[in-house]
Formats: structure tokens, sequence, C-alpha cells
């Protein structure tokens, strides 16, 4: 007896310590957005000194980059030990625990050019960097979906909760607060 509900608490903590990964993860990524939302608005708003344009445009930058690459590892990572949405599925279904995961449009139409970018440019410094467009609003609805896969993949009765609205307007909140001290110095 001992034994089956030792195997059921080994999976339990499994199952959080992935669950959590992966919402941390996104976490990060709602911030990236964020604070780049909070920076265009800005920008618009206020002329600065071109001084301040070329530091401002770097961390930007990094933030887009950032964004990106945390997509392409929840999303599309293939790497055996990775933690992404997929094989978060997969170690449910290797438990007989069903669950929904469906790739959108969305999804396959960005696999290419978010792997070519990570590839090519954000994790590999080739020559040859021609790859396309990625506007920060796909970006976005990647993450959107993410996240609503994520919320479906949250186990009644396993301690994990998904991200709501209002979790995520709290860090957007705190979020933008911080970046606008830190404009204002």
């Amino acid at each position: 007896m001992s034994g089956v509900k030792n195997k059921k608490n080994s999976f339990k903590d499994e199952y959080v310590r992935r669950f959590e990964l992966l919402q941390e993860m996104i976490i990060s990524c709602y911030v990236d957005w964020y604070i780049l939302e909070c920076y265009q608005r800005e920008h618009e708003e206020k002329k600065r000194l071109l001084s301040q344009h070329r530091i401002l445009y770097h961390i930007f930058a990094l933030l887009k980059q950032d964004l990106c690459l945390n997509l392409w590892k929840i999303c599309y990572d293939s790497g055996k030990k990775a933690c992404t949405l997929q094989a978060l599925v997969d170690y449910l279904r290797k438990e007989n625990i069903k669950s929904e995961y469906r790739k959108s449009e969305c999804w396959k139409s960005l696999r290419k050019p978010i792997s070519e970018a990570r590839n090519k440019y954000l994790a590999h410094s080739d020559f040859e960097r021609d790859t396309g467009i990625i506007l920060i609003a796909e970006l976005k609805k990647l993450l959107d979906e993410s996240r609503d896969t994520l919320n479906g993949l949250a186990l009644k009765g396993y301690g994990v909760k998904g991200l709501t609205d209002i979790s995520l307007s709290i860090y957007e909140m705190q979020t933008i607060r911080d970046v606008k001290s830190l404009l204002l110095l």
C-alpha cells in the first residue's frame, strides 16, 4: 500500500515541479511583454535624448530576444530534458492522465520563424540571419495560448493553480510601476 502512495507522491512532486517551472517561464514572458508595452507607450508620449534612446533601445532589444527565446523553450524545444508544454502533456499521458493539447494555427505558423531566429541569431551568431520578421503581437498571441494550455493542464487536487487575468494584472501593475520609476531616473 505504501508503494502506491509513494508512486503517487513522486508523480505529484514531479508534476508540480514541471508545472511550476513552465508557469515561471510564462510569467517571465509576460513581464517582458509588459515592459515592452510600457516602454512603447512612454516612448510615444515623451521624446528622450538620443543617448537615453540608445541605452533603452538596447535593453528593449534584449527583452524582445528573451521573450522570443523563452517562447521557443516553452513551445518548441525538442531536447530530451526540455521542460515544454508538450513534455508536460507527454508526462501526464505516461501516467495515464488524459489532457488536451492542440497545436493552434498560431503555434504552427510561428514554429519555423521562431526556431530559425533561435538557431541563427538568439543562440548562435550565424552570418546569414535572414529569419523574416516576427511581430511582437504574434508572440503575445502565442504567449496567451501557452498560458491557456498550461491552465488546461492544471490538475485539481495537486496544489497548482493556473494563471488568471487577476494574477497577471498584479504582475502588470508592478512591472509598469517599476518601469516608469526607472524611466524617470
